[in-house]
């Protein structure tokens, strides 16, 4: 991981809390991921942990969903044609997406083991309906083994609640932080 490397390479003055400067960190879907990682690694200098969409290892389940959503053409048109402009176009979208449930596939449990090492509160978000970070089981999972967590349920809202429903969860997270 080249932003753990490179964050465990700096001297104790270039670190963000040398100078009790502590930051906020929020992770969506696989920056979460990240998230978990840098906030159990270094807990002297997060303030705050927010999860979107997050999961700590990969169950069979989703992996039968990540297969079975593998083809781009299978999504919304809106949802497609905003990654291929992201992406341009839609075979290196394809690629990409490939890619990705490849390395997916390949992946059990990336995170659990760090969780304990969470020492900040955590404010874990969730999609009623996200099918690629399932409430159950990855919510109870997070919130058992986070101490100092909490969970917000969207209704009726998927893998990107934060886009569905900008307005709440930009009230709730605000709310978190400044608490």
């Amino acid at each position: 991981m080249k932003l753990m490397t490179h964050c465990s390479g700096l001297s104790g003055a270039d670190r963000p809390s040398s100078n009790n400067n502590k930051f906020n960190l929020l992770g969506f879907s696989d920056g979460s991921r990240t998230a978990i990682h840098l906030a159990a690694t270094f807990p002297e200098a997060v303030e705050k942990l927010i999860l979107v969409g997050c999961t700590s290892y990969n169950s069979p389940k989703e992996k039968k969903v990540f297969e079975l959503c593998r083809s781009v053409d299978g999504w919304s048109e809106d949802r497609r044609k905003l990654y291929e402009q992201l992406y341009g176009s839609r075979a290196t979208l394809q690629r990409l997406w490939s890619d990705w449930i490849d390395a997916n596939a390949r992946l059990t449990d990336f995170a659990s083991d760090q969780l304990p090492k969470v020492a900040c509160p955590t404010l874990l978000l969730f999609g009623e309906n996200d099918i690629i970070a399932p409430v159950e089981p990855h919510a109870r999972h997070l919130k058992r083994n986070l101490a100092n967590s909490r969970i917000h349920i969207f209704a009726k809202t998927a893998h990107n609640c934060h886009q569905e429903r900008p307005t709440e969860f930009n009230a709730i997270v605000e709310r978190f932080l400044l608490n």
